[in-house]
């Protein structure tokens, strides 16, 4: 009887989570060494510098050394602690009272308001941008630096009538009175504290 010859091997089947290796390796080869990782990132400036030092330190790619970092080991960096640092004074840290303005619209484009007795003037290409132009005054030279929230009034008929800026980052629109809206007030872009 002549013999049948062997079946080829069958390649066994790809897993569904093959892909989740690099990332594991990733994770083994910094958790095998956490205070070296400490160190290294200590050391680093910001992301794009802890990646480098990640990846050269424990012989990752740069993407594997993105996932560990992703693993919130970022906030270990000293720009993050610093960031952290500030919203935990602001936090912490009794506000001034509010501080109300109102800017002048001159239409869509242009705006000026008084601020200390000086007249401040601000153009733009529209009013979203015009917007964004006095609240980013605002809260630099007066929500952070004095830890004053500041009531801005525009006047707008049809736009946010009253922005409120806060200490903290976030932000509250208020729009003239809409049966379709709480009392008028909506939440900004900028509702989240950032």
């Amino acid at each position: 009887m002549p013999s049948v010859p062997a079946a080829a091997p069958t390649p066994s089947p790809r897993r569904a989570d093959d892909h989740r290796l690099p990332v594991l390796a990733a994770y083994e080869s910094v958790l095998t060494d956490p205070v070296r990782l400490v160190q290294v990132l200590q050391d680093a400036v910001d992301d794009d510098d802890a990646l480098g030092r990640v990846a050269e330190a424990f012989g990752l790619d740069r993407e594997q050394a993105t996932v560990v970092l992703d693993a919130q080991f970022r906030l270990l960096l000293p720009s993050r602690r610093e960031a952290l640092a500030e919203e935990v004074r602001v936090q912490r840290t009794p506000w001034r009272e509010p501080l109300q303005v109102a800017a002048r619209l001159h239409g869509r484009r242009r705006a000026t308001l008084v601020l200390d007795g000086t007249e401040h003037s601000f153009r733009a290409g529209g009013l979203p941008s015009l917007l964004d132009q006095l609240t980013d005054f605002l809260r630099a030279h007066v929500v952070r630096p004095d830890l004053r929230p500041v009531l801005l009034t525009t006047g707008l008929p049809d736009g946010p009538s009253r922005i409120t800026l806060w200490p903290s980052g976030s932000a509250e629109y208020e729009y003239p009175e809409d049966p379709d809206t709480d009392e008028g007030r909506r939440p900004g872009p900028d509702d989240a504290v950032t």
